[in-house]
């Protein structure tokens, strides 16, 4: 045994930190912060609203969303917002506008068939502050809330899968103007 220089003996018990032990120590201290850091985000995954959405959903999103106020939906060059004649081709599914006729929404908006995908046009008819799923009115030629379009010659601004089955949906909106109302074009995907 070794002496210190008091004359007492220095074990096991008294020996100073090792570095193999500090290494030791601040290799679980690391791990156990990198371990904690990886695994919140994961448990508490659930209560972010983006929780099993992809990026490449809310990429879809976007550009079916561009594709339709811009392109598919759009005015002529002469006249803003969206065309009453091709808003209501695109919802019954007719062949005017340029659209072919569609198996489905996803198309004619630049997705594969396989993508889900719904679309909307919602707007506040009556002025109460809240959207309402809109129509086209044949018999008025107005824009009507869903509730109140009830001819076969109406035409219903939705159309697509429903998103309501699906709680991990991508959402994109884009504001316009119909007939003079302002409107917004909804798309969700999943």
């Amino acid at each position: 045994m070794e002496r210190d220089s008091g004359g007492r003996r220095v074990g096991f018990t008294e020996r100073a930190q090792s570095v193999f032990d500090f290494s030791i120590g601040v290799t679980l201290f690391l791990v156990v912060v990198l371990g904690v850091l990886v695994f919140v985000p994961t448990a508490f995954g659930s209560i972010n609203d983006d929780a099993g959405v992809s990026n490449e959903d809310k990429l879809a999103a976007e550009r079916v969303a561009d594709h339709l106020v811009g392109t598919s939906l759009a005015a002529s060059n002469s006249s803003r917002g969206l065309s009453r004649v091709c808003t209501i081709a695109y919802f019954r599914n007719t062949a005017e506008c340029g659209f072919e006729t569609r198996n489905s929404l996803s198309e004619d908006s630049v997705r594969a068939s396989t993508q889900p995908l719904n679309v909307t046009i919602e707007g506040d008819i009556d002025g109460d502050g809240v959207r309402d799923l809109l129509c086209w009115d044949q018999s008025a030629e107005t824009l009507a809330r869903v509730a109140n379009c009830g001819d076969p010659a109406d035409t219903s601004f939705t159309g697509g899968s429903s998103a309501t089955a699906n709680q991990n949906y991508v959402t994109a909106t884009r504001f316009d103007r119909l007939e003079g109302r302002d409107v917004f074009v909804v798309v969700r995907t999943w």
